[in-house]
């Protein structure tokens, strides 16, 4: 399968592997769920689920053990959910699955821990730009910031194309491009998964920042 049918929907982490599911059987397969702890640019770290399903399944068993360090490099997923009796409120998670031919796992015994994911695809959704409060590192500051889904076609386990719509969220510099629905970009950002306590509440999105961010428009809108 072309790159061309399939986008550009990659995450890559390496870090210590905080959870090992081992493998199960749904009746549609075979599979393994590895939590990886990757970092977050501050000291600390973001969860990110990997799933793999039969010989993935297998793979990632064996390789991401509970302790160890891996590098993983697979398809962006964004997960959403609903718990019981809060119904409108949407929980979200960006995961990883393995289901290409260039997703892997292996055994990362050094080198620095990694968290990014690379984006081409069609924006399906701009939000107005707005203002956040930013703090990282003790810096506080205040900045733009603009929320998109980007869709971003990946092969699933069963070899069938999905077309899920990731969501990115741009701050700062980036906002100046002007991104709208219809457009087509390709970006390089970070994995950020949150946890909020009262009410406990999932926020996951890719994000895109910093004073030369990775981020353009291959192909603007048509006009209507």
């Amino acid at each position: 399968m072309s790159e061309t049918e399939t986008g550009v929907c990659l995450g890559h982490v390496r870090g210590t592997v905080s959870a090992n599911f081992g493998v199960k059987d749904t009746g549609k397969g075979n599979v393994c769920e590895a939590v990886v702890q990757a970092p977050d640019g501050s000291g600390g770290f973001y969860e990110v689920r990997v799933s793999g399903w039969d010989a993935r399944a297998k793979e990632l068993v064996e390789t991401a053990k509970k302790g160890t360090r891996v590098q993983i490099t697979g398809g962006l997923v964004n997960s959403e959910w609903e718990k019981d009796g809060e119904e409108g409120k949407t929980n979200r998670r960006i995961q990883l699955i393995l289901s290409n031919d260039d997703h892997s796992v292996a055994a990362a015994d050094a080198g620095d821990d990694m968290n990014s994911a690379n984006i081409a695809g069609l924006v399906t959704f701009a939000g107005e730009v707005g203002e956040m409060n930013w703090e990282k590192n003790g810096e506080k500051k205040k900045l733009s910031k603009q929320f998109l889904f980007v869709q971003t076609p990946v092969k699933a386990h069963d070899g069938s194309i999905k077309k899920p719509s990731v969501p990115v969220e741009i701050l700062g510099k980036a906002t100046e491009l002007g991104i709208k629905k219809g457009d087509r970009i390709e970006l390089t950002g970070e994995i950020r998964n949150i946890v909020l306590e009262d009410p406990k509440t999932h926020i996951g999105v890719i994000q895109v920042t910093g004073p030369d961010p990775q981020i353009k428009i291959v192909e603007a809108a048509q006009a209507a």
